[in-house]
């Protein structure tokens, strides 16, 4: 018998482990499904101050998370978070403390035996400055301290790839103060001196994200520009860039640029041997609500290779695109961080249907700048940095189940307007199980939404 389990956050009291979610009970085919159904799959509620990023690693079989704090409303200067899973009932704990500037990305590495973990910090608050070391953290055999400084530019990511044996970090700068056309760079470690040297420069402009991925032999680098110019003078109408890695350059040389707009995030993701990667488009110069965009690999390796348009995703203020793959079956959440003058918006999973991503399933955020997805004893989560909720950077960020590798998966249905439901009905149609879940009120009126929950297998 195959057990799944949700823990949930009760919404009317934001409290985890309290409070008012109901609990659900399917029994399909003989497996017991046991969830709470306030939205289905909450599993715990993290108070983020302005978060970012959340970045998901385990050290000797212990799981960890960390959380990129980037702003209160008024200072940068931000405690960011280590936690660490204590199990399905205690859930993530706080750990270690590290304190950060405008942290805007984790970045978990491992060199041999030995961890690391860097750091994004975009700039200081007083004096005003993107001119900023960012910082790499070695663990130390119980937590992490102080490895190395490395000198960045509004540092907005950390991409950390092992190429030929060695290791390298590349950080995505987005601005020295003057211009949003400043170049990023590629480290190198030199295992001699102990430390990250310099390696390669790569001209970016307002680089937001870097993504680095293998197909057959050869490894490639994508880079989001955001926009180019400086502050007086800036448009979001910038290309961003694909660079392959040249064996006999030791360097990563541009292969292909792609016209986006804003784009905050590139992610690759495999589906039957098809490679694809995808881009996060905040918007252009007039407006927010534009498309994402997924791209196909062209089948062809090292300079040759291209990313051709495959489908587009209706986005608004798009933040980040990440691939869920969850035992047989391929997703893809795409987070709106703004949309009709509130950040409190949907974003949305999709899922693989053989020839595109259908069949979008709202998954509530609030100003969310991020996804990261890790599996845990075989169940997988998802995080969601939220930023800010119309009313503070203080919010809830989130962690949720979002399936079990035999292929069961509780997904929201449809809400209702019940008036005060206080009951549930389970209904059964051909290879469907269906539940309708009751909230009775929230306290301020009675027609507060109630949720049917549908399990695929």
């Amino acid at each position: 018998m195959i057990k799944i389990r949700f823990a949930i956050v009760a919404s009317c009291l934001g409290l985890t482990g309290a409070g008012c979610g109901l609990h659900l009970d399917l029994d399909i085919s003989g497996n017991q499904v046991d969830a709470l159904a306030n939205e289905g799959v909450l599993v715990q509620s993290i108070t983020t101050t302005g978060a970012e990023d959340f970045a998901a690693f385990s050290i000797n079989g212990t799981h960890y998370l960390a959380v990129a704090n980037s702003y209160d409303g008024t200072s940068g200067s931000q405690s960011s978070y280590i936690y660490r899973w204590n199990g399905p009932d205690a859930k993530y704990q706080l750990f270690q403390t590290l304190d950060t500037e405008y942290a805007l990305d984790w970045e978990h590495f491992r060199i041999d035996t030995d961890h690391y973990l860097a750091v994004a910090n975009l700039r200081t608050t007083s004096p005003w400055s993107n001119n900023i070391d960012s910082e790499i953290y070695k663990w130390d055999g119980y937590e992490f301290v102080p490895f190395q400084s490395v000198a960045t530019h509004g540092a907005s990511d950390w991409e950390h790839a092992r190429i030929a044996g060695e290791h390298y970090l590349v950080v995505a700068n987005s601005t020295d103060d003057a211009s949003f056309d400043i170049d990023s760079q590629v480290l190198r470690f030199d295992s001699a001196a102990n430390a990250f040297v310099h390696h390669q420069w790569i001209p970016t402009r307002h680089a937001h994200d870097s993504e680095v991925f293998v197909i057959g032999n050869s490894t490639y680098l994508a880079v989001a520009n955001t926009k180019g110019g400086d502050y007086h003078s800036q448009t979001k109408a910038v290309d961003s860039a694909i660079y392959w890695w040249d064996p006999y350059r030791q360097a990563f040389a541009q292969i292909q640029t792609i016209q986006t707009e804003g784009a905050l995030d590139w992610e690759h993701w495999e589906i039957d041997g098809r490679h694809f990667l995808g881009v996060a488009n905040s918007g252009n110069d007039s407006t927010g609500h534009v498309d994402s965009i997924v791209y196909e690999w062209n089948g062809l390796e090292r300079y040759s290779a291209r990313f051709n348009e495959y489908q587009r995703i209706p986005t608004f203020n798009a933040s980040d695109i990440e691939p869920l793959q969850d035992g047989t079956k391929s997703r893809l959440v795409v987070g709106n961080y703004f949309k009709n003058g509130t950040r409190n918006t949907d974003s949305y999973i999709y899922e693989w249907e053989g020839q595109s991503f259908v069949q979008p399933t709202a998954l509530p955020t609030h100003g969310v700048r991020g996804f990261e997805t890790m599996v845990i004893d075989g169940v997988h989560y998802l995080a969601i940095a939220n930023q800010h909720d119309d009313t503070s950077y203080v919010a809830n960020s989130e962690v949720r189940q979002i399936g079990h590798d035999d292929g069961v998966f509780i997904e929201e249905y449809q809400g209702l307007v019940p008036h005060g439901a206080t009951d549930w009905e389970y209904v059964e149609t051909a290879d469907e199980h269906s539940r309708a879940g009751a909230h009775p009120h929230d306290d301020a009126k009675r027609n507060t939404d109630s949720r049917i929950f549908r399990a695929h297998f």
